[in-house]
């Protein structure tokens, strides 16, 4: 079977014995540590959220209407004999391989689907099929699965938001509005579940059409989910089916959880490969040519933003006649937010931070008034003034004007201490986290071979499934694969190979070693290639779906179905989510 990274077991500082990897499934308990705890979040950073929800452009997305009788079934695709050829990278693998209905797929993949087809084939005989895709039945079991799934994954903003909304997890989806459109995040949820289902079912059977074989670390994540299943199942005394069908519906088991688990790896591991071969087809010259053409598109700022209501115009004439440096910035801050919220000086560093921002960024989350000041010629580090955005006046400090970032090579160790956000950690386990890592950094401190010695630590301590298959190692990474403390600390102009720190990133603490930076390779390389990734990857999925045999059907009775069973399963998990807040509230208000 595939080879997992190190042993996951810790005994050290007061981490859990047995630490379960976080998976699609949401049970009652947290996958680490105690009960919940209430995650105290910045004043000024729910106002910069809320500025960001609103100014969205509300594109892509335009929902079905519910009302009026609706078709009985909608076959889209297929009529072409042609589809576009791909000849990409094999991967190498250790783990055994078997047969499944002719295609050889890791053999744990081959079990689980297998037991997945008998269970499917029941549930659609008994709950009725939502979707056909490419001659595959889904139920609207699976679809229910699948839909709450993608409530979790939008609000972790992973289902690629082209507005950038988040719905929040502590009310049901169909209680929530979809930003300031008519539809709610029910109609949003349904719509994107059915094209992931599509999706993932298309890229499954291409990827076995063309004898694609996953990473090690993606069937070792896989194993990882079933254990996990099984794990929380056992905790709560049932087996793991009854946990399934408790968690998402009626009809959903472990087959069927692992089915949707496997698929979704299998073509994400699929179009990074064939994503990869698209890019290698597009030359450095190409990339400069689109960069000299619009610069400002791709280069960065580094700026510090106070939101100042509109309706506070007082306050906005006192930012123009009081702001001077940066210390008065931070005392405008102080004077204006403290009156709102007793904890906001505790923020106000983090709060202001926007670094490696582009034109674009910028403009979205503030207004386009904003992107053009910051990225204005002439503009130089201390420059200060009131901007009026689209929601707030901006009170601006630039910090670094227009730059380009080159990719830099690191080696990363990385250990969670929160890694759901319904179910916070305390800061009692943030400082377990920091102390497990304490020990091996010291001696990787002390080390006279570093890199051999960090490759042993990131064995055994690192938690990072993009790290699995280079020891650590994090290749030619550019801003968007970076978070601040670790990009602040990387770019240091006193930085030299070998380098190496502890450092606090978000959910997690990790060790970093600084390897170098790759002079010359621009993170504009890196962003244009996406572009230009979206584009020629949505051309091939196209001709996917194009292509005799990969029909969709789509029954709308099924569809209803199933996303009800989908939206009933996130209420009741937003319903726990609003009662675990409320009871952390009401302790930290006794205590």
């Amino acid at each position: 079977m595939a080879k997992s990274k190190g042993n996951k077991n810790k005994n050290a500082a007061g981490k859990a014995d047995v630490k379960a990897k976080k998976t699609s499934v949401k049970n009652d308990a947290p996958s680490k540590g105690s009960g919940p705890k209430k995650i105290i979040i910045p004043a000024v950073a729910l106002i910069l959220v809320a500025a960001l929800l609103v100014t969205g452009y509300f594109v892509w997305y335009k929902p079905k209407h519910a009302g009026g009788p609706e078709p009985v079934t909608n076959t889209t695709g297929g009529g072409s004999d042609t589809k576009q050829s791909v000849d990409f990278k094999k991967n190498k693998y250790t783990y055994e391989t078997a047969d499944y209905n002719g295609y050889t797929v890791p053999a744990f993949v081959a079990e689980m689907l297998k037991g997945a087809d008998k269970d499917s084939e029941a549930a659609c005989k008994k709950y009725g099929t939502a979707l056909t895709v490419a001659g595959h039945d889904v139920s609207t079991s699976e679809f229910g699965m699948m839909y709450f799934d993608m409530f979790i994954d939008a609000r972790d903003s992973l289902i690629d938001d082209p507005n950038g909304l988040t719905p929040v997890t502590n009310t049901a989806p169909a209680e929530q509005k979809y930003g300031d459109t008519e539809y709610t995040w029910a109609d949003r949820l349904r719509e994107v579940t059915a094209e992931k289902i599509k999706k993932n079912y298309i890229l499954f059977y291409e990827a076995l059409e063309n004898g694609f074989m996953p990473t090690d670390s993606c069937v070792a994540d896989m194993e990882e989910a079933k254990n996990s299943a099984e794990y929380f199942s056992g905790i709560k005394n049932v087996t793991a089916d009854e946990d399934m069908a408790e968690t998402y519906c009626e009809g959903a088991t472990l087959n069927l959880f692992m089915r949707n688990y496997i698929l979704k790896s299998y073509a994400a591991d699929y179009e990074a490969a064939v994503r990869e071969m698209l890019a290698s087809k597009r030359g450095k010259a190409e990339m400069d040519e689109v960069y000299k053409a619009n610069p400002e598109k791709y280069n960065y700022v580094d700026v510090r933003v106070f939101v100042i209501n509109k309706q506070t115009m007082d306050a906005v004439e006192k930012a123009k006649k009081e702001v001077k440096d940066l210390e008065s910035f931070y005392q405008f801050g102080i004077d204006y937010y403290s009156a709102m919220f007793s904890d906001y000086s505790d923020y106000k560093e983090e709060a202001t931070r926007f670094f490696c921002l582009r034109k674009s960024e910028l403009s979205g989350k503030f207004g386009d008034a904003i992107g053009e000041w910051c990225f204005e010629d002439g503009r130089k580090p201390g420059d200060i003034e009131v901007v009026e955005g689209t929601l707030f006046y901006c009170l601006l400090y630039m910090v670094k004007p227009q730059y380009m970032i080159e990719t830099v090579d690191f080696y990363q160790c990385l250990s969670y201490f929160n890694d759901d956000m319904d179910y916070p950690r305390s800061d009692e386990e943030k400082e377990n986290t920091y102390n497990y890592l304490k020990t091996p950094f010291e001696t990787l401190k002390s080390s006279d071979n570093k890199t051999e010695t960090f490759k042993e630590i990131d064995s055994q301590y690192d938690e990072n499934a993009l790290s699995y298959e280079n020891e650590g190692m994090m290749k030619r990474t550019g801003v968007k694969g970076l978070e601040y403390n670790a990009l602040e600390w990387l770019y240091s102009s006193e930085r030299k190979k070998g380098d190496c720190e502890l450092i606090y990133i978000r959910n997690a603490y990790a060790i970093i070693m600084f390897d170098h930076i790759n002079k010359g390779d621009y993170n504009y390389y890196l962003t244009i290639t996406d572009e230009y990734s979206d584009s020629d990857f949505g051309s091939f999925y196209e001709s996917l779906k194009n292509f005799n045999g990969n029909e969709i059907t789509e029954y709308s009775e099924g569809i209803s179905k199933g996303a009800q069973y989908g939206e009933t399963a996130s209420a009741a998990y937003a319903a726990k989510v609003a009662k675990n807040s409320q009871s952390s509230q009401t302790t930290q208000t006794a205590q």
